[in-house]
């Protein structure tokens, strides 16, 4: 990505597709509001990037336009974090469609990569050691 950004939306769903957080600037335009959470809850609920529907419907999948909650416009994008998805991310009003999938694959991996720097040794799941007992 070269140049400057256009303001854009950034939304993180759960994995359920419930919105979790939502960022907007001032001179952002409102409607992006929607498309980011939209693409944010079709990563999350279909455990893929939303680019993956615009892919299929362009080259000769129409029906992947009527999938129920799917949004097919790149720019969502999942988090996964130890092998699962915990969520997603959304971002719309960038300069292109180009640049709402780059910032939100970027959002991705630093949301996925917090997660991993923050989550106890191994899977994140339980702890790496066994507890032991004091006495």
């Amino acid at each position: 990505m070269t140049g400057t950004v256009a303001p854009s939306r950034h939304a993180g769903a759960a994995a359920g597709g419930e919105l979790m957080y939502l960022w907007r600037p001032d001179r952002a335009q409102v409607a992006s509001v929607q498309v980011a959470t939209d693409k944010a809850r079709t990563a999350a609920l279909y455990r893929r990037p939303s680019k993956d529907f615009e892919d299929q419907a362009a080259h000769g999948r129409p029906s992947a336009l009527h999938l129920a909650r799917a949004v097919p416009l790149q720019g969502g994008m999942p988090i996964v974090h130890a092998g699962h998805i915990a969520g997603a991310v959304g971002v719309s009003g960038a300069s292109s469609a180009d640049e709402d999938q780059e910032l939100s694959m970027r959002a991705a991996e630093a949301a996925s990569a917090a997660a991993r720097d923050g989550a106890p040794e191994g899977d994140g799941h339980a702890p790496a050691q066994p507890a032991v007992a004091q006495r």
